[in-house]
């Protein structure tokens, strides 16, 4: 197929993938997807149901989930990976929901995604950066290590890695 010309040979549509990607992310998330809580049959049960249900719906929209499906699914669709990490964060004592570069995780290669769509092996990890100062405060004891490591500058970048072992504990390196 021909592309359209404005003027000589300059095309009307530059990129035709980029083009199809920003027309089809609103349409995919125009809503943010509805929780499914299932139940027993009792009452009392449906109730605790329809209350979860509201509740989430509630954290969805203070989050802003269908912005971060969208940029979730631009990387998706640009780089074949799209990662969304739910996490609970013991500070704020909140979920948290947060977008992650698909570039910068680490996977087992012996792992696989199920027909769920995660990711199942030994490990899984982040490559992340954060200051010199920053690291001391989260690892205390690496202190002189952390501060050899940056030349004594503790505004220096270094990159750490947050690995996520089975799904149920974070270990750092």
């Amino acid at each position: 197929e021909e592309a359209e010309v404005i003027q000589g040979n300059s095309p009307l549509v530059d990129n035709k993938i980029f083009q199809a990607i920003e027309t089809f992310i609103p349409i995919a998330t125009r809503a943010n997807p509805d929780p499914l809580v299932q139940a027993g049959p009792s009452a009392q049960e449906q109730k605790i149901a329809a209350n979860i249900k509201v509740a989430l719906e509630h954290e969805a929209d203070v989050q802003q989930l269908r912005r971060k499906l969208a940029k979730m699914t631009r990387g998706w669709l640009l780089n074949r990976i799209g990662v969304l990490k739910v996490s609970w964060n013991p500070l704020t004592k909140e979920i948290q929901t947060d977008v992650i570069n698909g570039k910068k995780m680490v996977f087992d290669r012996d792992g696989y995604i199920d027909e769920k769509g995660f990711f199942k092996g030994e490990y899984l990890g982040e490559k992340k950066k954060a200051s010199a100062e920053m690291l001391v405060q989260m690892f205390p004891k690496k202190r002189e290590l952390i501060t050899k490591k940056a030349q004594g500058k503790m505004g220096t970048k270094l990159e750490y890695f947050e690995w996520w072992y089975k799904g149920t504990d974070i270990v750092f390196t």
